[in-house]
């Protein structure tokens, strides 16, 4: 007698494997964490701004697009639980324009860990793409590095990877002190106005000959330190006085000390190294994290960006702008070899520039507007000096 036998429940199973991977499939998209019923990994309270316009999230612009390979990929990844991945493409654009700018570096970080995942810098487009990392985790776009004119923009964008692109646009605004500028097709700004806020001061009636020590004062003003010209000079600056012996007079190295004294009318000049000597034991005696460097041997082009980039510039010329005139001169004790001297030596401080004209702070006459052609000739024949006070570098 044949006996029944059950049929295996192939129909059973086949439904069992589908509600599984139905489940599966479910449960690795998202889609419960999205309608409430699942809690993400992204903290509530981790900054991710809704609807934030600054955030693009990009479905048609993925590299090398295949739809049937994306599709059939998809389905793998929701059925074996891989994350999918997405690239930020960062946007950097000038705030005024709508431009890209060329040169600013950002880092994408993890926002709960803020462990740094790439770092890249934007081409003459504007963009930069990062490396891919995964959906539905929360990221920071961080800006760390920006180029002239611009400051870097403090407000990081937080955001949740959600797509193959997420395009995040970060407005960049110049500095206060830029009135105008330009910039380029490769995403150069170039300023073409632009003023400092540099105290005006005057050497007289104090120190008749301290245009140097007096140009130095209002640089430190402009950087926020309370010192004035006397004291500095009385107590910072490196002096010498004249004398006569075997009938030759001798003075001061003008590259190791002043000669004789700013505040006597017979006192004559001092050159950028003892100036910056004065200015660098001033900021130690404040704990300051600030130097004084000499910039003597610049270039007219090496100056302006300094100016560019925000510092004002102490520079020695002529005081009515005309080439050096050597017509005097001393022995110099060390070697006794004679130094001739410019009888029309000059210190004022560079603030700013509109076109071919600066703004600088003479002491002598007060704020002036100078000619840049004729001032950098000046400047050129009396040896190309200068100086700065500037942060000191991270490093």
């Amino acid at each position: 007698m044949r006996r029944n036998r059950n049929p295996f429940p192939f129909k059973a199973i086949i439904i069992i494997l589908a509600i599984v991977l139905a489940g599966t499939m479910v449960y690795n998209s998202g889609v419960l964490i999205d309608i409430g019923l699942l809690k993400g990994k992204i903290p509530d309270d981790i900054g991710i701004k809704p609807n934030d316009p600054r955030v693009i999230a990009k479905f048609d612009e993925t590299v090398d697009r295949k739809a049937i390979k994306e599709i059939v990929d998809k389905a793998i990844n929701l059925i074996t639980g891989k994350e999918e991945q997405g690239s930020v493409k960062v946007v950097a654009e000038d705030s005024k324009s709508g431009k890209g700018l060329a040169g600013l570096t950002f880092e994408l970080r993890d926002a709960i860990t803020n462990e740094v995942l790439d770092t890249v810098t934007t081409g003459s487009d504007g963009t930069a793409m990062t490396l891919k990392v995964d959906y539905r985790q929360a990221y920071s776009l961080v800006q760390t590095e920006s180029v002239d004119p611009f400051e870097v923009n403090q407000e990081a964008i937080v955001f949740e990877m959600a797509a193959p692109i997420m395009e995040l646009h970060m407005n960049e605004v110049v500095n206060p002190y830029v009135v105008n500028y330009t910039i380029d097709d490769l995403g150069q700004a170039t300023v073409t106005d632009m003023t400092l806020n540099l105290p005006e001061l005057l050497q007289k009636p104090e120190l008749p000959n301290g245009c140097e020590i007096t140009a130095l004062t209002s640089i430190l003003n402009f950087y926020k330190f309370d010192i004035d010209k006397v004291t500095l000079s009385n107590d910072y600056l490196p002096k010498s006085p004249f004398f006569k012996k075997n009938g030759k007079l001798y003075g001061a190295d003008p590259n190791k000390a002043f000669s004789g004294d700013p505040a006597d009318p017979a006192g004559w000049f001092v050159y950028a190294a003892p100036t910056v000597q004065a200015a660098n034991a001033y900021l130690r005696d404040q704990n300051a994290s600030y130097e004084a460097l000499d910039l003597t041997g610049s270039s007219e082009e090496q100056i302006m960006s300094y100016v560019a980039s925000g510092h004002p510039v102490g520079i020695w010329a002529t005081r009515d702008l005309s080439l050096a005139n050597y017509g005097y001169g001393w022995y110099l004790e060390a070697d006794d070899s004679y130094f001739s001297a410019a009888t029309n030596l000059h210190c004022m401080v560079i603030y700013g520039y509109v076109g071919d004209q600066l703004y600088v702070m003479d002491p002598l006459q007060g704020n002036m507007i100078y000619d840049k052609a004729t001032l950098f000739a000046s400047f050129e024949s009396l040896g190309s000096r200068a100086m700065i006070v500037k942060e000191l570098d991270n490093e």
